[in-house]
């Protein structure tokens, strides 16, 4: 018995066809980038410092920033106010708040004029034992850990606000371990929103800012990845337009 001779056929894609495919494409990129997604690291976090929670009603923010950075097997802390505020020592807050669970906590590189509430001192490495989990800033709720310039930086109350940056290195930590507290806030300064001359100006208000995350940077080997699979896509439906041309 003769079999019948089959003669493949070229196959032409339709339009809807090529549409699944490229969703197919698509979703097999997604699914690449899921198991390295979980594995993330990030190298940096900005953090907004937008609400005022304090007394009165100031201008609108933001009114600085907070930046996290990787470093090692550390986090490089850096605050910058906006430009016309200064950190204060109003008693109603701290130069700046935060939470997390690890302890003890060790703090190094702090600026001059600036301490770690309940920490200790030995040549600039500052050492907290345990988080406080009670450290106030009125609306802006409790927190665990805080900086302040009650050591010289600025004046008690409004006087002498420090309009400086405040940077620190938290040792032993990841990005990760910041955060949010029962208020929903990732971090909070205490400040003075109008400094003039320096002091705290005539229509410049004290009390607490406070925000949470505005951007986060990936490594990159997660970014590379999530780009191959969007080029791969855009490759394989330039392929196809050509072929349809032919």
């Amino acid at each position: 018995m003769k079999w019948p001779i089959v003669t493949a056929q070229p196959v032409s894609l339709t339009r809807s066809m090529a549409k699944a495919l490229v969703l197919a494409a698509i979703s097999a990129s997604a699914l690449a980038f899921v198991p390295q997604a979980q594995a993330i690291v990030l190298v940096s976090s900005t953090y907004s410092l937008n609400q005022y929670v304090g007394s009165g009603s100031a201008g609108p923010g933001p009114y600085g920033t907070v930046t996290l950075t990787s470093s090692g097997s550390n986090v490089d802390v850096s605050v910058s106010l906006a430009g016309i505020e200064g950190f204060v020592d109003t008693g109603t807050g701290y130069s700046l708040t935060w939470e997390m669970d690890n302890s003890p906590l060790t703090i190094t590189g702090l600026t001059p004029g600036f301490s770690v509430v309940g920490g200790t001192n030995s040549s600039g490495t500052w050492t907290v034992g345990t988080a406080n989990n009670d450290l106030h800033t009125g609306g802006a709720g409790y927190w665990d850990y805080a900086v302040t310039c009650a050591d010289g930086a600025c004046g008690q109350g409004g006087s002498s606000p420090y309009t400086g940056d405040l940077s620190f290195t938290v040792q032993n930590v990841s990005l990760g371990d910041f955060l949010a507290n029962g208020m929903g806030f990732h971090f909070a300064s205490d400040i003075c929103t109008e400094v003039v001359d320096g002091t705290c100006g005539p229509n410049g208000l004290t009390g607490n800012i406070a925000g949470g995350p505005s951007t986060t940077v990936p490594e990159p080997g997660t970014l590379a990845l999530f780009g191959a699979g969007l080029l791969g896509c855009a490759l394989f439906i330039a392929r196809r337009r050509a072929a349809s041309r032919s």
